[in-house]
């Protein structure tokens, strides 16, 4: 079977017409089929739901088509005619089952999908699947860590930035010699998953300007218009609490200790390191402030510079690079990182803030409970 099949993004649909067909692109013809039409409409619907009913089709990665691999090009340019939001659900959706599916490849083969992906890797196996070999334990029971891939350490950085601050991820906590971070396969399978999105982003803004040749979309995009907004909302609430946190509106009496504590050493001037700059921004930002308000509480950092910080909170923020809003760290990663100081019992930093304001009674509310009690 065709690899590009099972990865669709390995051959972009203009080619594949030209190989295919002969001819140039043709959306028109192509949407014109109905079959393909609902298959790929439900791929979309399965992409916002997801997090909810997981996936309803029983066909793996293994078993994709030529129907398949039309299928989640249809489902791509239908997500992004729709909505912003529905086509990174959709990329979001594909990405984790193509990664899925990746981590059984070999090694060469994933080294040449990082390369069409436009990262700069170098590939350490040769007739030898383990790659490059280091002694961790000698005898009697020796220990050997194989790693198949590695990068500069530059180049590394770049491409784990949104890993960094997970355990394991760290240049303290892997394999670093002469300038090269050395990674096995299942991390450098990892280490794809943003770039991917990003690629495949790219590929709908391709296509996109040849969506006015396709008239039947417009009826598409109604029919997902209700889902879309259901879906959000769902996602949202869990995201927050089941609260809509207006932008812009922030209540520090509501913090949590752990991101009282880094505000407080921030107001302090005191240096605060990449991970717990990272936790402050993505909190403050999912608590609804504005990019202008975390810079102007960074300004208190001692090595502060504006230009590099306002592009770093945009970024966090989904305003630049590939569009994804990073999330707070989970209670449990705050543990991990020596950055919790109390025990909360909430599971994220933001639902703390959430159920701080929900436990808030409004003074009207206060006074209406006096009154019938009086």
């Amino acid at each position: 079977m065709s690899k590009h099949y099972l990865y669709p993004f390995l051959k972009k649909l203009d080619e594949y017409f030209r190989d295919r067909f002969g001819s140039d692109l043709d959306l028109a013809t192509l949407f014109s089929n109905r079959e393909l039409r609902i298959k790929a409409l439900n791929k979309v619907k399965e992409a916002l739901s997801k997090g909810r009913k997981g996936r309803t089709s029983s066909t793996g990665l293994g078993e994709r088509d030529e129907d398949e691999y039309l299928a989640f090009y249809m489902g791509l340019l239908i997500a992004g005619f729709a909505d912003a939001w529905a086509l990174k659900k959709y990329v979001d959706s594909e990405v984790k089952e193509f990664i899925e599916s990746m981590k059984s490849e070999n090694s060469r083969f994933l080294w040449s999908v990082s390369r069409r992906l436009g990262i700069s890797s170098e590939l350490l196996v040769k007739d030898d699947e383990c790659g490059y070999k280091i002694v961790l334990t000698s005898e009697p029971k020796q220990e050997i860590a194989c790693f198949q891939f590695r990068l500069t350490i530059p180049k590394y950085l770049t491409y784990a930035d949104r890993l960094l601050g997970e355990s394991g991820w760290s240049l303290l906590e892997n394999y670093v010699r002469d300038g090269y971070v050395y990674l096995p396969k299942n991390k450098f399978v990892r280490l794809l998953e943003d770039p991917l999105k990003e690629y495949m982003i790219k590929l709908f803004d391709e296509l996109s300007v040849k969506l006015t040749e396709v008239s039947v979309l417009d009826e598409l995009r109604d029919e997902i218009a209700e889902l879309i907004r259901r879906e959000y909302k769902r996602v949202r609430a869990e995201e927050l609490g089941e609260e809509r946190l207006s932008g812009g509106e922030v209540r520090e009496e509501f913090f949590p200790p752990c991101i009282k504590e880094l505000v407080k050493s921030l107001r302090a001037s005191e240096h605060l390191t990449h991970v717990q700059r990272f936790a402050l921004t993505t909190f403050l930002l999912n608590v609804g402030a504005t990019v202008d308000y975390v810079l102007e509480l960074m300004r208190s950092a001692p090595d502060f510079n504006e230009r590099i910080a306002r592009y770093q909170i945009e970024h966090i923020a989904g305003l630049k690079g590939g569009g994804k809003k990073y999330k707070t760290y989970s209670c449990v990663k705050m543990k991990e990182l020596g950055m919790c100081v109390a025990e909360c019992g909430v599971k994220t930093p933001v639902q703390y803030y959430v159920r701080s304001l929900k436990n808030l009674r409004k003074p009207s509310e206060k006074q209406s409970s006096r009154n019938q009690g009086s």
